[in-house]
C-alpha cells in the first residue's frame, strides 16, 4: 500500500506533529530581526521558556539548531582538555554527550549501562568520590530506550562532591517536571521538536549562575567552537538578541508554542503526558508486547518494547506504517529489535486509541494471537 507521507500522524519521538496554531505563526511574514519588534518576541519566549523549566534564575539562550547544537555549546564551554568528566551512557543520546565530551576532554570516564536500565546514583557515588569536581553528563530522559533517569538524586550526589550536572532535558522539557532552580541543575539543554511541540532547528541552554562562572573561565582557553559560543548567546540573549543571525520563523513558533504550554498549565500537561504514558504501558503487554525499560523508571513521553515471538519490530513498524502511522524502531544495538512509540505534545485520547488500533489490527495481520477481549480492552481502556 502506498503512503501518503504528506498525511501520515507521527508516533516517533520527535518530529512530534505540530499543532495548526504553531503552524499559521511560522507562516508569518519574516521580520528582520535587529529590530525591538523582534527582540521583544524573542525576550518573550526565553522569559516563558524559563517559566516551563522552573528557571527563574536561569541564564537561558537559544541556538539556531538542533538539539545537538545544544550539546555542543553545553560541553564546550563546561570542558577543556584537562577537566575529568563523567559520562553515565545509557542509550544513544547519552553516548553522543559522552562523543562530544571526547573531542573537548582527554579525561572521560565512561559509565555504560545495559540498554534499558537505569543510572543508579550509587555507581555515580563512586566514580565522583574518586574525582570530585568532575563534569558529570547524562540524559535525564533517554529516548532511546524509554528511560527516565533519576535524575534529582544523581544532582545531589554530584553536588555533594563539588561537581557539575549538564543534562539533556531534550525530551523531558515540556512534557514532564524538570525544576531547574529547586533540583539546582548546572545546565539544561532542549530541543524544538519534542514535548515543546515546535518545528526541528532551534535548541536551548540553560546555565546556573555556579555554571556561568565555569563557562566564563573555560571561555578564556582557545580553540572553542565559533558558532555556538556559549558566552556570547548568553550575553546577547540578556539584552533579549541573538549574536548571528535569527531563525526569525521558528522563533516565532517558539512564541506560539509555549504560549500553548502555560495555557495549559505545566501541571496539567505534565499528568497528561504521565496519563498517556500510563494507558500506553498498560495496553503494550495485553498486546503481547512486552515493555522494554526498567520497570520503575518508564519515561513519561516515549515507550518501548519488544515484538512478540516470532515477529519482527521492523514489521510491525511496516505494518503500522501502512496504516497512516508513523512509529519507531530502536537505534544502533537496538536497531530491529523494539518499537518505540511517542507520547509527546499533543498526543491525547485521539492520538492514544488510533496508535494503539493500528498496532493491534498490525499484530493480528502478522499472525500473533492474542486474547480479543483483552485486545479491544487495551484500545478502549483510555483512562485521560
Amino acid at each position: 500500500m502506498d503512503v501518503d507521507i504528506e498525511n501520515t500522524r507521527l508516533g516517533v519521538p520527535g518530529p512530534v506533529n505540530v499543532h495548526p496554531r504553531v503552524l499559521r505563526a511560522l507562516a508569518k511574514p519574516v521580520y528582520y530581526h535587529r529590530t525591538p519588534e523582534f527582540r521583544k518576541i524573542y525576550g518573550e519566549v526565553l522569559e516563558m521558556y524559563n517559566e516551563i523549566i522552573g528557571g527563574k534564575n536561569a541564564l537561558t539562550t537559544a541556538f539556531m539548531g538542533t538539539g545537538t547544537a545544544a550539546m555542543e555549546a553545553a560541553v564546550a564551554y563546561m570542558v577543556d582538555e584537562n577537566t575529568t568528566v563523567i559520562s553515565l551512557v545509557n542509550g544513544k543520546f547519552s553516548h553522543r554527550l559522552m562523543e562530544i565530551a571526547k573531542r573537548h576532554s582527554k579525561n572521560v570516564i565512561v559509565k555504560e549501562y545495559e540498554r534499558g536500565k537505569a543510572v543508579k546514583p550509587e555507581d555515580v557515588e563512586e566514580l565522583i568520590s574518586d574525582n570530585p569536581g568532575a563534569v558529570v553528563t547524562l540524559t535525564h530522559n533517554e529516548t532511546s530506550t524509554a528511560v527516565l533517569n533519576p535524575l534529582p538524586e544523581i544532582i545531589k550526589v554530584v553536588h555533594k562532591y563539588d561537581g557539575y550536572v549538564i543534562a539533556d532535558g531534550i525530551t523531558s522539557v515540556g512534557g514532564d517536571y524538570v525544576f531547574f532552580d529547586k533540583r539546582e541543575i548546572d545546565v539544561l539543554i532542549s530541543g524544538s521538536q519534542k514535548c515543546l511541540g515546535m518545528p526541528p532547528g532551534l535548541s536551548f541552554v540553560s546555565l546556573s549562575e555556579r555554571a556561568r562562572e565555569r563557562v566564563n573561565e573555560i571561555y578564556r582557553e582557545r580553540g572553542k567552537p565559533y558558532y555556538v559560543d556559549l558566552v556570547k548567546h548568553i550575553k546577547k540573549a540578556q539584552q533579549n538578541d541573538t549574536p548571528y543571525t535569527a531563525s526569525v520563523s521558528l522563533i516565532y513558533a517558539a512564541h506560539e508554542a509555549l504560549k500553548m504550554i502555560l495555557e495549559e498549565g505545566l501541571e496539567a500537561r505534565v499528568m497528561r503526558h504521565r496519563k498517556v504514558g500510563e494507558t500506553f504501558r498498560r495496553a503494550f503487554p495485553k498486546l503481547g508486547l512486552k515493555l522494554f525499560a526498567e520497570k520503575g523508571y518508564y519515561s513519561n513521553t516515549v515507550t518501548a518494547a519488544l515484538p512478540p515471538e516470532g515477529i519482527s519490530a521492523e514489521d510491525i513498524r511496516k505494518r503500522v506504517l501502512e496504516k497512516g502511522i508513523i512509529i519507531a524502531g530502536g537505534q544502533e544495538r537496538l536497531k530491529g529489535k523494539i518499537i518505540r512509540v511517542s507520547h509527546m505534545n499533543l498526543t491525547n485520547v485521539r492520538e492514544v486509541i488510533m496508535i494503539l488500533g493500528a498496532l493491534d489490527l498490525s499484530l493480528k495481520e502478522l499472525g500473533h494471537k492474542h486474547d480479543p477481549g483483552k485486545r479491544m480492552e487495551s484500545v478502549y481502556e483510555v483512562r485521560l
